[in-house]
């Protein structure tokens, strides 16, 4: 499984993120732990993800993200703490699919202040979704 990263300054994206994934009639919820929600495939008895939400932020930036992008996450969200959600997939279409509909909805609330997520795709890097994301970086 890769690992997919979404930041964000307000904890109730990251909720409303999670409550996302109840919703998706593809996938079912098959248990909680203290920190990891797990999902499997509807077709499938395989998990689909793990959503892995009580990150020590200091140590997943040093484990997981450079120098460089370490000072981007300072830099997109200045001295103030996000929050972490990690997105654990096999499957990256449907992963993006979740994403880009919850981006869909959080939009019309979120679009004119600019919101505060940041994507961190395994391949990628800093990604946008839908308009939000990296690019409002380079908006500014």
């Amino acid at each position: 499984m890769e690992i997919f990263s979404v930041f964000s300054l307000e904890k109730q994206l990251i909720d409303q993120l999670i409550e996302s994934f109840f919703r998706d009639q593809s996938i079912r919820f098959t248990g909680k732990d203290d920190d990891t929600i797990y999902f499997e495939s509807t077709t499938e008895d395989k998990m689909a993800f793990y959503l892995h939400f009580e990150n020590d932020l200091e140590e997943e930036l040093r484990i997981n993200y450079d120098l460089r992008e370490q000072e981007f996450l300072k830099c997109f969200f200045g001295e103030k703490k996000p929050f972490l959600l990690d997105i654990s997939y096999k499957e990256p279409d449907l992963l993006y699919q979740i994403l880009s509909e919850f981006v869909q909805v959080i939009e019309v609330d979120y679009r004119e202040q600019g919101t505060p997520l940041l994507f961190s795709d395994p391949f990628e890097g800093f990604v946008e979704i839908g308009g939000m994301g990296l690019k409002q970086v380079a908006d500014e």
